[in-house]
């Protein structure tokens, strides 16, 4: 569905903002550089204000310089998950972003490039708040 593109989309600009590097979408990051993918689902139904979902992000790093990776993604959590101005869209509203999974080692590749992970959950309001 385009509307969680649009939300994965807005996330990553605020990833994006706050780690200064280009992130792209996927599972799997490039060389020195940041991959975000995300899933959604419903969590309640309101007939009156619309549902509210959760969408999860995970946030794959790496990098041979292990210092950058942890810092690019600890800029990710700090920023969003701080946040008092959210995106919305067409139908739909960021209304909260925290952390599931804290930046942790993944592993080292044989190429030296160290590979770091995390998650957030996205809160979104579809089709209420904005109506």
């Amino acid at each position: 569905m385009m509307m969680y593109d649009d939300i994965l989309q807005a996330v990553i600009g605020m990833a994006e903002s706050a780690a200064g590097v280009k992130i792209l979408v996927g599972s799997m990051p490039p060389d020195d550089g940041i991959a975000m993918t995300g899933n959604g689902y419903n969590q309640d139904v309101y007939l009156d204000i619309g549902t509210d979902e959760r969408i999860n992000v995970v946030c794959n790093a790496k990098s041979t310089n292990q210092r950058q990776v942890i810092q690019w993604l600890d800029a990710i959590h700090s920023s969003l998950t701080r946040r008092k101005d959210w995106p919305a869209g067409d139908n739909w509203q960021v209304y909260d972003i925290r952390t599931v999974a804290s930046p942790h080692l993944i592993g080292r590749e044989d190429n030296s490039q160290w590979l770091y992970g995390s998650s957030l959950v996205v809160r979104v309001n579809v089709g209420g708040i904005n109506q």
